[in-house]
């Protein structure tokens, strides 16, 4: 699967620190839709990576964490913010990002899902 070009990660630049709490800030501007939601987690070898800590909107549990509310696409674009806890061991960590640009319609038509797989290294 490709991964979309409609997300920006700030927050994760330079290599990162065992341990230490990073503030994400994932914005998302899709060519369409209405609304938007999102889910991403933190994995490293088929297993969950640090640990997530979710603002308003927003629901975590372990390394994973999902919007809890629509939001409008202003101006074509959204953003959501959250805080990562790195793991306390070194190595390489990917962040998997998942978000539907949705038309509003209340249907299962029309809506385009956007993936993309963001390659992180612990240090």
């Amino acid at each position: 699967m490709e991964s979309s070009t409609a997300f920006s990660v700030e927050g994760l630049d330079g290599p990162l620190q065992v341990g230490r709490t990073y503030t994400v800030h994932l914005r998302f501007s899709p060519d369409d839709g209405a609304v938007a939601g999102f889910l991403a987690s933190f994995d490293s070898e088929d297993d969950g990576a640090g640990a997530v800590i979710a603002a308003d909107g927003l629901e975590s549990k372990g390394a994973a964490v999902r919007s809890t509310a629509v939001k409008t696409l202003a101006q074509g674009s959204t953003a959501w913010t959250f805080d990562w806890t790195a793991p306390d061991r070194q190595g390489p960590v990917t962040l998997l990002i998942a978000a539907n640009a949705a038309n509003d319609d209340a249907s299962p038509f029309g809506d385009t899902i956007h993936y993309a797989s963001v390659p992180l290294e612990v240090q």
